[in-house]
């Protein structure tokens, strides 16, 4: 049997996609209170309405019903966001309290208290489904949260003759308000709500939760996963593409980095840190580490070439496949290793500190300052200080010139940066392990967009 909705101006039916509640009981506990009340509600639309009643005259509370559309989304129990995110279908329920108090008014004409008025000047009039003004969301609109009885209280006046709104006055007055801006067919507020945390690197989930827990009302996980599929994710990539291409069209001189667990390489030109290109390597497309920052290094240099920059000097790390590329494929490069990672940061203090050439290193810190090289007779040092000196046969001065005079080392000063380069990047790779924890999995539009 198909049952309907009793509410005035209402056809809704269990085939809909609404709920349909039945009266309350009159005989549980206040549900006689609660049942007058319902009826109270339902005689506002339907003057002539007395209740669920049977022929014979008792109560018939389970016969009637009114859809979910009546009652304001406060009245329903709050849905466990763990089941709606796993895709099991909830029932709305109603809250033992909860009472009808959204419906369509009727015509009807009170005997007293009638506003018989006119108005000086009837307010303009328009048809909201074809006259609708689109506005374009701007980046500085703000939204509030707001209480939902004082939001109600707005309405419990008419503004033209100041009378009761749940009195039915004859009224000329018509007015059509939205409590949010429309961007095309979606709300502004709910848009912006998925592009903030989208923006803020916030996992959908837990942000959803948090306002489920406040009892604020907002969209379901399954709508922030449209927003981000169909407007949020291109948008992303419509502002990168934008910027890349102004980037591109000036910067020349670059570094690269690279995230090894998820494969991201990074390109960025050294002076206004920013990034110009970025390369993502899946793990199952090449067998290591190492050789996942070869590809990624390969495939930024063919997209930067295609773009037609001309690559003045590129600053990696210390991997001898990269190395091994670049003077066979690439030698028209000037090919950098960052000083940082070659030495974490002590080394570099030395020869900065000493003026001094690695060669003539091992000397100075055991107090020697001459040498019988000819290209390098003595330390390129300023006025020496008082201090303590390594002691020539000990062994913190034998395992430290092992380091000094190692092959790779000798190798890694021809490439040496003066300074760290690479410290823009690796903040870079901070601000991304904030925006995609490597704790969480994002598909790769996703990842990409963050």
């Amino acid at each position: 049997m198909v049952k309907k909705c009793v509410a005035y101006g209402c056809s809704n039916s269990n085939k809909e996609n609404v709920s349909l509640h039945t009266f309350p009981n009159p005989k549980r506990p206040g549900g006689e209170k609660i049942l007058a009340e319902w009826n109270r509600q339902v005689r506002t639309t339907r003057a002539n309405r007395v209740g669920p009643l049977k022929s014979h005259g008792t109560y018939s509370w389970n016969s009637c019903v009114i859809c979910s559309d009546h009652f304001t989304s406060y009245s329903f129990e709050v849905k466990s966001s763990v089941e709606m995110e796993i895709g099991f279908k909830t029932k709305s329920l109603l809250k033992p309290d909860a009472v009808p108090t959204i419906f369509k008014r009727g015509t009807h004409v009170l005997s007293s208290g009638s506003c018989d008025m006119s108005p000086a000047s009837q307010p303009h009039q328009s048809d909201s489904s074809s006259t609708r003004r689109i506005l374009q969301l701007s980046h500085w609109e703000r939204f509030f949260l707001v209480s939902e009885q004082n939001l109600l209280s707005l309405f419990t006046q008419c503004p033209l003759c100041q009378t009761e709104t749940d009195v039915r006055q004859v009224c000329q007055y018509k007015r059509v308000w939205q409590s949010q801006p429309d961007v095309g067919n979606t709300k502004a507020g709910n848009i912006s709500l998925s592009a903030s945390i989208l923006f803020a690197g916030l996992s959908p989930a837990k942000a959803l939760r948090m306002l489920n827990h406040m009892n604020v009302q907002n969209i379901s996980y399954a709508t922030y996963m449209n927003h981000q599929t169909k407007y949020l994710v291109p948008s992303v990539n419509d502002v990168y593409k934008i910027e890349h291409e102004n980037v591109i069209k000036i910067y020349f001189s670059l570094l690269l980095g690279h995230l090894a667990k998820y494969g991201t390489y990074t390109v960025m030109e050294k002076t206004t840190k920013k990034i110009i290109a970025a390369q993502f390597v899946q793990s199952n497309e090449v067998g290591s580490s190492t050789a996942m920052e070869k590809e990624g290094l390969k495939r930024s240099l063919e997209q930067l070439s295609a773009e037609g920059v001309n690559i003045a000097e590129l600053v990696t790390y210390r991997h001898v496949s990269i190395r091994k590329m670049m003077r066979e494929n690439h030698p028209e490069i000037r090919h950098s290793v960052d000083v940082w990672n070659v030495v974490k940061g002590e080394l570099d203090k030395l020869i900065v500190q000493r003026g001094c050439k690695l060669i003539a290193l091992g000397s100075h810190i055991i107090n020697v300052h001459t040498h019988s090289d000819p290209l390098l007779t003595e330390c390129q040092r300023g006025e020496l200080k008082e201090r303590k000196w390594f002691l020539p046969y000990s062994k913190a001065y034998s395992n430290l010139r092992e380091i000094l005079f190692s092959k790779n080392m000798q190798k890694d000063v021809k490439q040496l940066t003066p300074k760290s380069i690479t410290a823009g990047v690796e903040s870079f790779h901070s601000l991304f392990n904030h925006m995609a924890p490597k704790m969480l999995h994002y598909h790769y539009e996703t990842f990409y967009a963050r």
